[in-house]
């Protein structure tokens, strides 16, 4: 089978290269067909700077929003998790522009907020969770 290297730039200034390998030769079997254009398309998807910029914010906030309420009780309440991590994420923000490490942007704001707000739905999940299981445990006695 033949191989062909497909390289994408994670950034325009990075130099770093992710690559995959792509097997060429099946294309006589329909059924692979789907999966071989998927195989191609799926490194672009993921380089796409749209796409880690998206994903990428909502990931890095998302242990705040889980981790804070765990560890301070007053932040129990989604309206603080949010206010904390939007002001955080503002100062970030205006620290970048300060000290020219980037630029200013409200999307960043906005989707680390958002991942702050995952982070905290995926807390409660876990309490709610670990109450089942524990009633479930007193039920079984």
């Amino acid at each position: 089978m033949e191989k062909t290297r497909i390289y994408c730039r994670l950034e325009e200034e990075d130099d770093r290269l992710w690559s995959t390998t792509i097997y060429q030769g099946i294309s006589e079997y329909k059924a692979i067909q789907h999966y071989k254009r998927l195989h191609h398309e799926l490194p672009e998807l993921f380089c796409n700077n749209h796409f880690l910029n998206l994903f990428g914010n909502i990931l890095v906030f998302m242990p705040l929003g889980f981790f804070l309420p765990m560890l301070f009780a007053r932040f129990a309440s989604v309206n603080r998790v949010f206010l904390f991590a939007f002001i955080t994420s503002l100062l970030f923000e205006i620290g970048q522009y300060l000290y020219m490490l980037g630029s200013f942007d409200v999307d960043d704001i906005l989707l680390n907020s958002v991942g702050a707000l995952c982070g905290f739905g995926c807390y409660r999940l876990s309490l709610f969770l670990i109450d089942r299981y524990r009633n479930r445990l007193s039920d079984d006695k």
